[in-house]
Order: C-alpha cells, then sequence, then structure tokens
C-alpha cells in the first residue's frame, strides 16, 4: 500500500477518487485479462491431474479471465474449457456428443469413461496373462 501512495502527490493522497483509481493497479486483474485467457486456452490435463483437479484449475482461470461475464456463461465456459482440456481425443468424443449441460455432468462421464477404460485394460492384461 506504501508503494501506491508513494506514487501520488499530495494532492492525489488525500483525494479519494484519486486513490481508488489508484488501487486497482496494484491490486486489480485488468492488466492481467489476457493472461488467464491464455492460460485457460493452452491448460490441458497434466500427467498427474485428476480430472476434479483438473476442472477447478479450469474454473480458477475462467473467473479472472471474464470477470465481466454472469456465473451462468462462467459455467458454460468452465464446461467447454474443461472438455477441450482432455489430451484424451477419445474422452472428447465420447463426452461431447452427450452435451453435458454442466461442468459437473462432463466430469461425471469422463470419471465414467475413465474407469471403463481402466477396467477394459485390466481385462486384456489377465487374458494375455
Amino acid at each position: 500500500m506504501q508503494e501506491i501512495l508513494a506514487d501520488l502527490d499530495g494532492y492525489a493522497r488525500r483525494n479519494y477518487r484519486a486513490l481508488t483509481e489508484a488501487l486497482p493497479t496494484r491490486f486489480g486483474n485488468e492488466g492481467q485479462i489476457q493472461l488467464f485467457r491464455t492460460q485457460l486456452k493452452h491448460r490441458a490435463r497434466g500427467k498427474n491431474d485428476s480430472l476434479p483437479e483438473l476442472a477447478q484449475a479450469i474454473r480458477r482461470l475462467v473467473r479472472p479471465a471474464y470477470p465481466n461475464v454472469s456465473l451462468a456463461i462462467q459455467d458454460v465456459l468452465v464446461k467447454d474449457h474443461f472438455v477441450d482440456a482432455k489430451t484424451d481425443s477419445e474422452m472428447r468424443w465420447h463426452i461431447f456428443p452427450s452435451r453435458p449441460g454442466t461442468v459437473q455432468e462432463a466430469l461425471n462421464i469422463a470419471n465414467e469413461l475413465e474407469a471403463f477404460q481402466a477396467s477394459e485394460r485390466q481385462r486384456l492384461v489377465s487374458l494375455v496373462a
């Protein structure tokens, strides 16, 4: 806070409007919106990311990337980016035609598919052995 005051002249330090206009430059996300949008665009599921962790990470990026849109639109953006963040194209292919309405629905479909894939891999291993 002292850095902000040090950058203002004596009049501005006593002027409420000047103070409130100076605060966002230090504490706001205004200049970082594009950064958050870029991070969101390139967010993919990491090797150690669980599906719920991925959904939460995307949710944390959507809010500052789109601060002026309604919560309903933010929810749609979270869902869409969650589906797009899958590195497994088969999983994206199965989620997309299901047309989930929320990120939770997309997460449920992805969890079911992941469990099915793990079960199939285990079945194949037991057949080979």
